[in-house]
């Protein structure tokens, strides 16, 4: 399978994606890399060896949740709203859709919104940081794969 069909297939897999939000092309996207042959998984996992909640609000006031596995299996997937994680998840993160998105680009910084009460933490802050560390040194990976599929512009960049 080409990446093209990889990630036209994470693109419109509905354990990832979830209508009306922007945090799933992300999502899908971290997806994609954790999938990557070329990921070094044992590493990630013994760096950041956390599995982390996102519970999400976008601008109609809708709320979705994602899990991200980053300690046994590398997956991520979305949750009904009463819907649990296949495991328990040691982080808990509060964000709204388009904030998780300006985090993900390196258009927002974490602590700047923590500071303003936009991104609320449950469990180990240092551990939400590492998350989004990591999402950032994996940032280049993630626009290559979304822009040379039409993810997005190239005015949005991640």
């Amino acid at each position: 399978m080409s990446d093209d069909d990889k990630l036209a297939a994470t693109l419109a897999d509905p354990t990832v994606i979830v209508p009306g939000f922007d945090t799933s092309r992300v999502m899908a996207l971290i997806s994609l890399v954790l999938s990557d042959p070329s990921t070094p998984k044992k590493r990630l996992f013994r760096a950041v060896g956390t599995v982390y909640l996102f519970e999400v609000e976008n601008g109609k006031g809708e709320k979705a949740k994602w899990y991200l596995d980053v300690k046994k299996r590398g997956r991520v997937g979305s949750l009904k709203a009463d819907g649990k994680a296949p495991l328990k998840p040691d982080v808990t993160v509060k964000i709204s859709d388009r904030d998780l998105v300006g985090l993900a680009t390196g258009k927002l910084q974490p602590q700047k919104l923590y500071a303003a009460k936009r991104l609320r933490v449950r469990g180990d802050l240092d551990r939400a940081y590492l998350a989004l560390r990591v999402l950032s040194q994996e940032r280049e990976k993630l626009e290559k794969l979304a822009l040379e599929n039409g993810v997005i512009s190239r005015r949005e960049k991640l």
